[in-house]
């Protein structure tokens, strides 16, 4: 089973961020058909939602989207993907906002770093869908989160293969993949906050 680092501010800042190649080569080699960024962006919404303990097994089914299927991981592969996870838990629970997504270098050519990046939008919101209380959780978001959601879905929805890219789009993907981190961020808050307030009222009443 996957164990989360629930450790200090120290410990947390020495969790990294596996490389999206690191990730890609294990995805290969378990037969992944989605890719390293749309993988970071299910397991993302999976944290906000409160789903944090992960079976390696579990995990690695809903990469390769056979959640049925019994996936054996080589002591290499969990120890990448654990790194995956560990550092998107710290992340986000320390609200961190050196928090980063998982995308190809910035030397890898941009329209391949834009399509992922709608990959990455395209697995969060998948992510956020798999919640056993989808009703709950859309109680606990706010019209500006609702907002943000369907802007990433919009984001996830662009067909890359159209558009031509030239440097000066860099700065715009810049800012396109800054405002997803912040949506990330903030939706992790208002989710996670609204239930540390549910809780703290019951432990009032009782």
């Amino acid at each position: 089973m996957f164990l989360l680092n629930n450790g200090n501010n120290v410990m947390q800042k020495l969790i990294e961020l596996p490389t999206y190649l690191t990730v890609e080569e294990v995805l290969e080699e378990v037969h992944s058909l989605i890719t390293p960024a749309e993988v970071h962006g299910l397991l993302c919404a999976i944290i906000c939602l409160g789903q944090h303990e992960l079976d390696s097994e579990d995990w690695a089914a809903k990469a390769i989207g056979f959640p049925d299927k019994d996936i054996h991981l080589s002591k290499k592969q969990g120890k990448i993907l654990q790194s995956l996870l560990d550092y998107s838990f710290n992340r986000l629970t320390a609200m961190e906002f050196d928090f980063q997504l998982l995308l190809p270098e910035d030397n890898t050519a941009l329209d391949k770093r834009s399509m992922e990046l709608g990959n990455w939008c395209h697995g969060f919101i998948t992510g956020l869908e798999l919640s056993d209380d989808i009703e709950t959780i859309n109680d606990r978001l706010s019209v500006d989160a609702y907002v943000a959601i369907n802007r990433l879905a919009e984001i996830a929805d662009i067909d890359y293969d159209l558009i031509e890219f030239d440097e000066s789009d860099e700065s715009a993907f810049f800012e396109v993949s800054e405002y997803v981190r912040m949506v990330v961020l903030m939706i992790f808050s208002e989710i996670n906050q609204s239930a540390s307030n549910t809780h703290a009222g019951s432990s009032t009443i009782h």
